[in-house]
């Protein structure tokens, strides 16, 4: 960054340095052809260096837009992830819940458990006391064989029963024991997976933060760019406004020379007959700076090659390349009048020459700062331009 903002002083300067050496030639010798050449190379050295400008700033603007959606992807991963992780911390707290709801069940059926093994144990130990005769001589005391049998059932009933209850006690526990265990694998793969995610959140967050450090840089870059252009934008415009100087001042050497005696007919011909206007007069998106410019002509669009014609009699006071032009013929048509036709294949006319309406004076081509074959055509009054379709009439 440090050494384009050298660069761009460096430009500054130097371009400051060429103005100075060509107001100060104008001023001690007069406006000259030769003069107004070198302003239109250095104009065509600062197009040069704004497309190449250009450029950069929108390559730099790609990759800024390919990082800013690579963190809007990584945000909505992110925000996902958190989301994820809530969800997770949710269900972990469910399971503990669960967890401390079976170890209550697995307390109380242990207790069940300890007590029924208790009471058991109890009535074992009474009929070791009592030896056999418990149980028999509960049931010598019945009356009668009917009784007798009654009392054997019972016995067996109550036998039967405290084995049941333990084994129910027993499975109770043990389901309990299970459920349990299976809620805490449960809950350690939600525990795994939590860590899984923290992981992935903490690798996210780091790339979210490497992409809005490059989309900063290359902001950093774009800013240079633009301001690089700002500057380029204002040396082409001293630098045209310089050329406009020389120009006008020329004319008036060549009326004083004679140069200037062919004046036009006042009104002017369409310089592509058969091929209407596109891109019209005024502000528009400059089609390859990608930004609003003044648009100073109209563009006519045309087979490359297509003859072109003088929109009225006059001098030539311009014939060769003028920047983003490319070639580029001017014609001088009396009273502060001059047409421009930019962008040629190549030109057949040379400066200082007499021209009659409908004169060929060069083709049609894509020269300078175009984006496919057409001629741009420009109107000036006094020094500024104005629109060609004023004095046209089109269907």
């Amino acid at each position: 960054m440090h050494r384009r903002k050298i660069g761009t002083i460096l430009c500054t300067a130097l371009c400051a340095a060429l103005f100075a050496a060509a107001i100060g030639g104008s001023s001690a010798l007069g406006a000259s052809q030769s003069q107004i050449d070198a302003l239109e190379r250095q104009k065509e050295e600062l197009v040069a260096q704004k497309e190449e400008t250009a450029g950069k700033m929108q390559e730099l603007e790609q990759q800024q837009a390919t990082a800013m959606e690579r963190k809007a992807v990584l945000d909505e991963q992110n925000t996902l992830t958190v989301e994820e992780i809530e969800l997770v911390n949710e269900q972990i707290d469910i399971y503990d819940g669960l967890i401390a709801e079976k170890e209550t069940e697995l307390a109380e059926a242990r207790e069940l458990e300890a007590y029924q093994k208790e009471r058991f144990r109890t009535r074992v130990r009474a009929m070791e006391e009592q030896g056999d005769m418990g149980y028999v001589a509960f049931v010598l005391q019945a009356e009668s064989f009917s009784d007798l049998l009654t009392r054997i059932d019972n016995v067996s009933d109550i036998m039967q029963s405290d084995k049941k209850l333990e084994e129910k006690y027993i499975a109770s526990r043990e389901n309990v024991e299970q459920v349990k265990a299976e809620y805490e694998e449960y809950q350690a793969g939600q525990l795994e997976k939590r860590t899984e995610l923290e992981e992935l959140q903490i690798q996210l967050e780091a790339q979210i933060e490497e992409a809005t450090a490059i989309i900063l840089e290359l902001q950093e870059g774009i800013d240079a760019y633009r301001e690089m252009l700002d500057e380029n934008e204002a040396m082409e415009q001293e630098l045209q406004s310089q050329i406009d100087d020389m120009i006008a001042e020329l004319e008036r050497q060549q009326a004083s020379q004679g140069y200037g005696s062919i004046v036009g007919t006042g009104t002017y011909i369409w310089p592509l007959p058969g091929y209407n206007p596109g891109s019209a007069y005024g502000w528009r998106m400059h089609p390859i700076l990608g930004e609003m410019r003044f648009h100073s002509g109209e563009d006519i669009g045309a087979p490359s090659g297509t003859p072109i014609l003088a929109a009225d009699g006059g001098s030539v006071i311009l014939a060769g390349w003028n920047g983003g032009y490319g070639n580029c013929v001017m014609i001088s048509h009396g009273d502060g009048r001059v047409t421009l036709y930019g962008h040629m294949s190549s030109i057949a006319v040379s400066y200082g020459q007499a021209v009659t309406q409908g004169q060929v004076i060069g083709y049609v081509g894509s020269t300078g700062l175009s984006t496919g074959p057409h001629l741009h055509f420009e109107t000036h009054v006094n020094g500024a331009t104005t629109d060609p379709k004023g004095y046209f009439s089109f269907g």
